[in-house]
């Protein structure tokens, strides 16, 4: 597995920490910030 393969695998479970059923939240830190925030989501989901 190369290092993009590992980073593309961890970018997967980042968004999958950041899914709500409210939408993306901005943070997939339990500590951070739970909110979600529109802007944080429509960059997520231009990633994904």
């Amino acid at each position: 597995m190369s290092i993009i393969d590992d980073a593309y695998e961890k970018a997967l479970e980042v968004l999958e920490l950041c899914i709500d059923p409210k939408g993306m939240k901005a943070s997939a830190y339990t500590k951070g910030y739970p909110q979600v925030w529109s802007r944080d989501s429509m960059i997520n989901f231009l990633g994904a």
